[in-house]
């Protein structure tokens, strides 16, 4: 595989290149230096710098290396702060992968805010502030990219639970910039509410079949709840293979007609999930 590289990059990481033969090279994160920084605070660069040192990326990759750093400046609020110029600079290349110094110039913006968030499309879930409950942020908070993220984790949990499983939220951003401020609307799809019509046990001999059946929780006729699809993987880990996982080996398949799930737990099967839509 060829590798080309930026010309900005250092001679020392085109021998790094040359040395792998060619190979793309990962490359790690070691310092961060931020030039023509204004409005962050001292502790908000030190929480920027600590959210991205560690950050391994592809040499020459230098969009993915302005995208983390963007991100961590949006994590306290510079919802709009723009990555310049990067300096690479190699910090130690016997470390593996090798670390380099990062020197970027950085266009903070100002700092937003989270004004509010609205809710439309919620039908299985209508009380607006049990959904509000889930966004781990309160109005007036400084606008964090990934506490919101989170926030719509757990929506998609909490419908997860109530055997809504092809739950959707679609997040809009109505940006304030006189008053630097955010409003989230969040555009909910509940989808199909599932139960559980059938589980089945493979790959396993007939007596830990039988023992692994009588754990089971989820039964035939109840709502299929993923946690406790997950939670049954810790409760009968002493049944189970080592690394048995439920992304790995639970396939659930969905019957979209009837919303029924049949689900397999199939211990002899290589490390991948699988969700197969019945038509």
């Amino acid at each position: 595989m060829s590798c080309s590289c930026p010309e900005d990059l250092p001679p020392e990481i085109h021998q790094f290149i040359n040395d792998v033969r060619g190979q793309p090279l990962k490359l790690v994160l070691g310092e961060v230096h931020m030039t023509n920084v204004n409005r962050a605070t001292v502790e908000e660069q030190q929480r920027i710098a600590t959210q991205v040192v560690g950050f391994c990326f592809l040499d020459g990759d230098l969009d993915a290396l302005k995208a983390a750093i963007r991100d961590a400046f949006e994590q306290v609020g510079f919802f709009k702060a723009m990555v310049g110029h990067v300096d690479v600079s190699v910090l130690n290349k016997d470390a593996s992968p090798p670390t380099v110094t990062v020197t970027a110039r950085i266009e903070e913006g100002h700092q937003y805010r989270l004004k509010e968030v609205k809710f439309s499309g919620n039908k299985a879930i209508a009380n607006a502030d049990a959904l509000r409950r889930l966004i781990p942020m309160e109005d007036g908070d400084i606008f964090n990219t990934e506490l919101m993220r989170t926030g719509i984790k757990n929506l998609r949990d909490a419908y997860g639970r109530l055997g809504y499983i092809n739950f959707t939220s679609v997040p809009d951003t109505e940006m304030d910039d006189k008053n630097h401020t955010v409003t989230v609307k969040l555009d909910l799809d509940d989808g199909m509410q599932f139960y559980v019509r059938s589980f089945e046990v493979t790959g396993a001999d007939a007596e830990r079949k039988r023992a692994l059946l009588d754990r089971w929780m989820l039964r035939p006729g109840s709502v299929y709840d993923f946690r406790l699809a997950d939670l049954f993987f810790t409760e009968a880990k002493d049944l189970l293979p080592p690394g048995a996982r439920p992304e790995y080996n639970l396939i659930t398949i969905q019957d979209n007609q009837q919303g029924m799930v049949d689900i397999v737990l199939d211990l002899g099967r290589p490390s991948t999930k699988h969700v197969v839509p019945l038509r």
